[in-house]
């Protein structure tokens, strides 16, 4: 069932060496031209990601790789990465936020080794979110079904959360967003033969630095 599940929950993936990560900090802080808080003067887009140099605990049910934790480092106002590590393997991924959408552009167990002008010319894997954050608004096959969600966590209860679903025939992923703390629970459903396997992993700690 493990491999079914890391097959189909992306989120849930990888683990790198501290030394990989403080390389690849370095490399970066070439180039971040003096950008401090991610939250001053933000837009509607970069509220979808935590603040710089967090790392978030999610608490996972259902699966044992539904547990992870994830750091976010801004590297620019627009480029975010994250760290998904969920004790097995960790994922490196990098995102474009521009005027209309936040892209996914790299992911991948590898440390990304690229400069801020390589990141921007980076094709589109993924549409992470888009504007208009309203009901009905779809993109790559996700909706936004709600904004206004009460979503209780470990961490805290959140009201008007932003409810994102991608569903298939077999398959059905739910996230939970919360502007200024980007994602707080996700919830998968796959159809078996016997029910309903539900994995979910929720927002319990965030350590600032």
């Amino acid at each position: 069932m493990k491999y079914v599940y890391l097959l189909l929950c992306s989120l849930f993936l990888v683990a790198c060496t501290q030394v990989a990560e403080e390389d690849s900090n370095e490399h970066f802080n070439e180039e971040e031209e003096g950008y401090k808080n991610a939250f001053e003067h933000s837009t509607a887009l970069q509220l979808f990601f935590k603040e710089d140099q967090t790392t978030a605990a999610f608490l996972g049910e259902g699966n044992e790789y539904a547990s992870f934790t994830e750091k976010t480092m801004w590297l620019t106002e627009t480029i975010v990465q994250t760290i998904i590590d969920n004790g097995g393997v960790t994922m490196y991924r990098l995102y474009h936020i521009t005027d209309q959408a936040i892209n996914l552009v790299y992911e991948d167990i590898n440390s990304p080794n690229l400069t801020v002008a390589e990141i921007v010319k980076l094709p589109t894997l993924e549409l992470y979110m888009v504007l208009p954050i309203e009901p009905n608004t779809s993109f790559d096959h996700w909706v936004i079904t709600a904004v206004d969600i009460t979503v209780e966590t470990p961490f805290q209860t959140f009201t008007q959360a932003i409810e994102v679903v991608k569903e298939t025939d077999d398959f059905k992923t739910s996230r939970y967003f919360v502007r200024g703390f980007g994602l707080v629970k996700q919830i998968d459903e796959m159809k078996m033969a016997d029910g309903v396997f539900v994995v979910s992993s929720t927002l319990k700690d965030i350590q600032y630095h």
